[in-house]
């Protein structure tokens, strides 16, 4: 019981880690003064959001690569999905409460 305990601290605490490198390089100031992206709350969103995409891009490969290498799946085998969160709307009433949903389902607006 205590080793399960351990792990999830130890697991916590690196996620941790990740998240504070993935903010600090996302603060960068070479993104706000030399490359243009405006230093507002949505352009340091897209910087953040950015990062976060490339890291776990990166760990998706490197999870690929690691269970291939031990076995566990082969090479020809398809792992991850694609578009598996995508929803379809077909019809004008599926568009309809999709559209509801987006503007009055989420909560208060943030601005």
């Amino acid at each position: 019981m205590f080793a399960a305990l351990h792990r999830r601290r130890e697991r916590r605490a690196a996620a941790l880690a990740a998240y504070t490198r993935i903010v600090e390089r996302a603060r960068e100031p070479a993104f706000y003064l030399g490359w243009g992206v405006p230093d507002t709350l949505d352009g340091r969103f897209e910087v953040l959001a950015l990062h976060v995409f490339l890291v776990l891009n990166r760990l998706k490969g490197a999870a690929t690569r690691e269970l291939r290498k031990r076995g566990l799946v082969s090479e020809a085998q398809k792992i991850w999905s694609s578009h598996g969160s995508t929803v379809y709307l077909w019809t004008e009433s599926e568009v309809e409460s999709a559209w509801t949903y987006v503007v009055n389902g989420q909560g208060r607006p943030i601005h």
